[in-house]
């Protein structure tokens, strides 16, 4: 009889002691694979330029000056008011910037490094803008221009601070 109650007490005994509570390692996994649903996917947008002047777009994406972020586009577009000139548009990817005003020091960077170009004295305006995709969809673009580009100096002087104060504030 007391083989009997031990044969059917040691299987009831092994299934409550599966079928009670979770171990650490499940309860670990379950937190990690929480976390790691919950970062958005940042990402940048394919180049792309427009534009006739091969050239130049070349030469602008390749700038040192904006080398340390990823140039998503260049392009050159024409205007009427300004028949023998052009106007000239870059778009950074860098999340790391956070603003227009953290945009300003590496628009002004910029700014410099096209003035220096031959085909400088061509270009009417400077736009610089920045976005990134989040999760596939685009983040709200942080965008600055030089409308006057050819009445700006873009030489360190008197400050580049004062020279971060010519960009008009487009978006962001």
């Amino acid at each position: 009889m007391k083989l009997r109650a031990a044969l059917i007490a040691l299987p009831a005994a092994l299934l409550l002691a599966a079928c009670g509570g979770s171990t650490d390692t499940d309860d670990a996994s379950a937190e990690t694979t929480t976390t790691a649903a919950a970062a958005p996917a940042i990402s940048c947008s394919e180049f792309g330029s427009v534009g006739e002047n091969a050239e130049v777009i070349e030469t602008v994406r390749t700038m040192p000056e904006i080398a340390g972020h990823t140039v998503t586009s260049v392009r050159i577009s024409k205007d009427s008011d300004y028949p023998d000139q052009w106007a000239l548009a870059v778009t950074l990817c860098d999340p790391s910037i956070e603003n227009v005003d953290a945009l300003r020091p590496v628009a002004t960077s910029f700014a410099k490094a096209v003035k220096a170009q031959p085909w400088a004295g061509e270009v009417f305006a400077l736009y610089v803008g920045n976005d990134w995709l989040v999760d596939g969809e685009l983040a709200p673009e942080q965008k600055l221009k030089d409308g006057d580009f050819q009445m700006h100096l873009w030489n360190g002087k008197p400050s580049e601070a004062a020279e971060n104060k010519n960009w008009e504030f487009i978006a962001g």
